[in-house]
């Protein structure tokens, strides 16, 4: 369904349900969100299953690789 949305808008790239997933959790993780508040609004039970949503960015932009700056 997304695929023939994204066509008959016009738009060109790579568009999938799955994509609009992965920017969705990448996205609330960014802003804070956290794994457990994911899974509960999702209704995962698997956090490998959360996991493969969320797409990789630069460390410097994880809140965990600032946790002993001063």
């Amino acid at each position: 369904m997304v695929k023939r949305r994204a066509q008959r808008a016009g738009l060109t790239g790579d568009f999938a349900g799955h994509r609009l997933r992965c920017g969705f959790f990448t996205e609330g993780a960014r802003q804070g969100i956290s794994l457990p508040a994911w899974m509960t609004i999702t209704e995962h039970r698997a956090v490998a299953s959360v996991m493969g949503y969320f797409l990789t960015g630069g460390t410097t932009n994880n809140p965990a690789a600032h946790v002993l700056d001063d």
